[in-house]
């Protein structure tokens, strides 16, 4: 996480790109008849997005067999606590009862 935290305190205003074209785009999607619920900006989003959305699909059969098939109630929600996990220097978090 440390890597991503100083990303995100030092980064303001060093993106590539131009920020009056993301803005017009913004306001582009947000009057379009159908505005999506994410909006990708910048050449390389939409691979990045489908590159981690196949990471999750190939991760959540791996854990099957810790989700159970229990129902959640209630009082297991208040007592949920996020555990984070480490693999190839990326920050993991889960929810474990």
């Amino acid at each position: 996480m440390g890597a991503t935290r100083t990303y995100v305190e030092t980064g303001g205003g060093t993106q590539p790109g131009d920020p009056a074209k993301a803005a017009a785009a913004v306001v582009k999607a947000l009057d379009a008849e159908e505005t999506p619920l994410r909006l990708a900006l910048g050449g390389d989003s939409i691979d990045t997005i489908l590159g981690h959305l196949e990471q999750v699909r190939g991760d959540l059969p791996r854990g099957r067999r810790w989700a159970g098939t229990r129902s959640w109630t209630a009082a297991d929600k208040r007592s949920w606590a996020v555990v984070p996990l480490e693999r190839n220097d990326c920050p993991r978090r889960v929810w474990c009862s």
